[in-house]
Formats: C-alpha cells, structure tokens, sequence
C-alpha cells in the first residue's frame, strides 16, 4: 500500500526565492538546504534519501539519516501521549484543565483536555501574537528565560479568544500545555515518556528534543531566505517550543511513527477514532456509493440531488474503477458553525487516499471530498 512520502527540509521561508525546486542531486548540492525523503510501498520503505546541504557552511550534504527539525509534527506525539495516559487511565478527556492548572483564570475552567487536543479552547496563540516570542532569552549555558512556571503564569493572561468549543484555532499555547499535563500525570518528563513508551518499542532512535548541547549525529542546520539570501534560523528550543514543536527526527524514524498508527502498537482503535461508530457507518456508505448504491436518508437534499446526476453517478464509478475499498482509518475532526469535518485514509485497490465528509449537526452528509 503507497503511502505519501515523508519529507522534511531544512529550509523554512519567509518569502522564498521565485525560482522553481529542482531535484537533480548534481543542482541540489550546489549551494541548497537540504530535504530528506522516504516511500513506503506495502509496509516497507522502498526509497530514502537526502538531497542538497544539511548545512551550507560545511557543504554537508543531506542523507536519508539526516536529523531535521519537524516542528509542529511534534504535537501527533503529544497527543498520542496523552491518549496513552487515557488508557492507563490517568487522564480523562472531559477533564478541565484547571485540575492541573489550579492557578489558571477562572474563564478557564471550561476548558477540557479535549478541547486542547482538539484547538477549540479559545486560548489565544501566544505564538501569533506579534513580538510576543521577543522576551525569550538563551544565554551562553543553553539556559533560557523565562523559566518554565513564569511563562505559564504568562498564558495565564491571556484572554480567551472564544468560548471552548465554540470554534477552532491552531494553538501552540495548548500544545504546550499538554506536555505539562503529561509530565503531571505520568510523573515522568516529556521526554522521558515518549522515549519509554514511544521511541524505544517502535525503534524510533534518532528522534529526541532540540536542545542544542547533546550531540545530535547528521544533524541539519536551518535556514530562512531573506534579501534573496539564506540566513540561520533560530532553533526551536525545548524551553521555548516544548511539546508543540521542539522534536528532531529523521524521515526512516517518521516513517516507522506513521506505521505504528495503523496498528495497535501503541494505542488501541479506539483512541485514534473518537467515534467509530460513525466510521463503520460512513464506510459501508462509501462501500455502498462505490457499488452504485446509496441511502437516501443519509444525505442533505442537495447531496440526494447531486448523486442522481450524470456527473454524481460518474463520479463514484470512476472511484469504484480504483479496486476493491479495503481500509477506512479515522485521521482527524474539524468541528464548524455548520457541523463537522470527519476526515479518513482510504485505500482501494491497494491505493491511499484521503476522504472526508461534511457531515451537518442533524448528522446528514453535506459534501463529500476525495483525493
């Protein structure tokens, strides 16, 4: 089963240069920032490999074991964390958040730990809000302020943005949060809980935090174009970025991560499907759609429309040329003003897609999406 490949790069723009990418190996070594790249084929990695400079001062060239900085792909490992202490039921998703933060504004009492997982808690972003990351300050010991227990007595000003639950809003201040409340749970660091319960039973050994006075071996360097220049990036340092986007790793260990969440390796079913109910339905709907047949009552009334077209029915017969539908895999929800978003890997024919349906609050389907 082909699986997107996993990429990563050293380069992070600004404003990028107008030129278009190359991939020729010969153009990518002559002065660009690396990116590494895996293809995973039926379970196993078929290709990987590095292109261009993990650094451009030392003309090191990338491999496929190059360690890159995956920002905010670390949030999937805060979040599978967290619904590992679910089922050593240490942590209960309706929890408010105030039973760790007891300290916190009395507005955030209705925050759970679901709507920090989920970045519906109406916290604001305090990366987004402009020179807020300016009062960071690292000196020559790696040692960063302020310390951990004054920044968070800092999220604790800022207002709310909306009601929890209310809508959604990407939020690393969350995310940050979460790894505080894994460390309270668990009794253990943030890193030594994902190493212990995450990178050592799958294999996962290059992937660790960005602090930047262990050696990290084949380490890449960052970069930002600026003034149609390269430049050194800052370092999302674990004090500063935490558990919403301070892990390095490298494309064979991300690969292996991706395996894992179709097993139950780490956590059950279950935990990665918030409802499965609702995907058992919508696939034998989809099964059902992709054999010419439908159920009516299923649909909004311009969905009912739409698959009795030319065009609706040629639609579902091209898919259905794909192959045989074999896996359905909850990824992720969306909540709107109008319902709810449910997205999905599907594979036919031994072919991976992404799926996802409109579904309103009287759980009819409004839209359907493939691709």
């Amino acid at each position: 089963m082909p699986l997107p490949y996993w990429q990563t790069s050293s380069r992070r723009f600004q404003q990028g240069p107008t030129r278009s990418t190359t991939t020729s190996r010969n153009e990518c070594s002559n002065g660009t920032p690396a990116l590494s790249l895996a293809i995973i084929r039926d379970g196993r990695v078929t290709k990987a490999q590095g292109y261009g400079l993990a650094n451009l001062a030392l003309k090191a060239p990338a491999k496929k074991d190059t360690v890159y900085e995956i920002g905010s792909n670390t949030k999937q490992f805060t979040a599978a964390a967290i619904m590992m202490l679910v089922e050593d039921g240490k942590v209960r998703p309706e929890d408010s958040i105030t039973k760790y933060f007891p300290d916190a504004l009395e507005a955030w009492r209705g925050i759970t730990i679901r709507h920090l997982l989920t970045h519906t808690s109406g916290i604001q972003n305090h990366v987004a809000i402009p020179h807020w990351l300016d009062g960071f300050r690292t000196n020559l010991a790696f040692e960063t302020a302020p310390a951990r227990d004054e920044l968070v007595k800092m999220f604790f000003k800022l207002p709310l943005e909306f009601q929890p639950g209310e809508t959604w809003a990407y939020d690393n201040t969350g995310y940050y949060l979460l790894g505080i409340i894994i460390e309270k749970a668990s009794g253990k660091s943030y890193w030594q809980f994902l190493d212990e319960r995450i990178f050592k039973p799958l294999g996962i050994n290059a992937t660790r935090s960005t602090d930047r006075q262990p050696i990290a071996r084949n380490r890449a360097s960052g970069y930002e174009w600026k003034n149609d220049h390269f430049e050194n990036r800052p370092v999302l340092l674990p004090a500063i970025a935490f558990s919403a986007g301070s892990l390095l790793s490298t494309v064979e260990d991300m690969a292996k991560w991706d395996a894992a969440l179709y097993t139950e390796r780490l956590l059950k079913k279950s935990s990665l499907d918030h409802d499965p109910q609702t995907t058992a339905i919508l696939k034998d709907l989809v099964s059902g759609l992709l054999k010419g047949k439908s159920e009516p009552e299923s649909f909004t009334a311009a969905m009912r429309i739409f698959l009795s077209t030319a065009t609706g029915k040629a639609f579902w017969k091209w898919f259905a040329d794909h192959g045989e539908l074999s896996s359905f895999i909850f990824s992720d929800r969306e909540d709107r003003g109008d319902g709810q978003v449910l997205r999905y890997k599907v594979s036919l024919g031994g072919n991976w897609y992404s799926f996802s349906v409109l579904m309103t609050k009287d759980r009819k389907i409004a839209q359907i999406y493939w691709r």
